[in-house]
């Protein structure tokens, strides 16, 4: 009697382990696919032809020009690159988006800043 009472601890305590590990892979394959989904919005984000042309001006710009930009309008542009790429370093901060990944995709744009 003791050893199937022992034998039933023992399969309960496998089950118990097994059910933790599945629930552990399930919120790990979750965090992965908010990560995705979260690099793809902002993705959407950089493509709508506003940001595109602010990411033009960017590309063309010197580096002093960046640092002091001569009107309002190219004041804007950089803004408008800034706090997005703002938004994206605190999502990276919070652990939504990987660094690696985000540096892969966006490291042109990063180096200019």
């Amino acid at each position: 009697m003791e050893h199937i009472e022992s034998l039933l601890q023992i399969s309960a305590t496998l089950i118990a382990l097994t059910g933790l590990y599945l629930v552990w892979n399930q919120l790990k394959l979750l965090h992965r696919q908010i990560a995705f989904q979260s690099l793809t919005h902002f993705q959407e984000i950089v493509s709508k032809p506003e940001l595109q042309e602010s990411l033009r001006f960017v590309y063309r710009c010197k580096p002093d020009q960046l640092a002091n930009p001569s009107t309002l309008e190219e004041l804007v542009k950089i803004e408008l690159i800034l706090n997005n790429y703002d938004l994206l370093a605190w999502r990276i901060k919070k652990g939504i988006n990987p660094l690696d990944e985000v540096l892969e995709i966006e490291w042109p744009v990063l180096l200019r800043f």
